[in-house]
């Protein structure tokens, strides 16, 4: 189905917009790096829906298949009584199983939020820093 196919993929986009400006913050550089480092939060929602999506489409190839292959069927795809009603054996049926996302992958997600809090935390140090020896305290 292209259209929630490209729906998604616009949803994906402003997510990923809006992200990177909370990316400023500390507090989501934090969030957005231990989230990527888990393999949760919108990294694991993406690829979960892209893999449910990819599932959904073998099993409609699936069933296509499976009423091709009888002679009798009208070939009338997702009408009730158009289909095939020849027994589909159950085993051959496709099961979903959800890939988790690799570790390399995770690492790579979550680099840059966690090179950016620490730069922050640097920056602000610096500026602390600075500002304390500008100080004067005598008197």
């Amino acid at each position: 189905m292209l259209c929630a196919s490209e729906s998604m993929n616009k949803c994906f986009s402003i997510t990923q917009v809006a992200r990177s400006v909370n990316l400023l913050p500390p507090g989501y550089a934090f969030q957005y790096s231990v989230e990527a480092f888990l393999g949760t939060g919108v990294h694991r929602v993406q690829s979960f829906l892209r893999q449910g999506w990819r599932y959904r489409d073998a099993l409609r190839d699936f069933i296509r298949s499976r009423d091709s292959a009888d002679p009798d069927s009208p070939h009338q795809r997702y009408l009730p009584g158009f289909l095939s009603t020849r027994p589909i054996d159950t085993t051959l049926i496709l099961r979903f199983q959800e890939v988790v996302i690799s570790l390399p992958r995770s690492l790579a997600e979550g680099i840059f939020p966690i090179a950016l809090l620490v730069l922050e935390t640097g920056l602000a140090f610096v500026f602390a820093l600075w500002a304390f020896n500008r100080a004067d305290f005598s008197g």
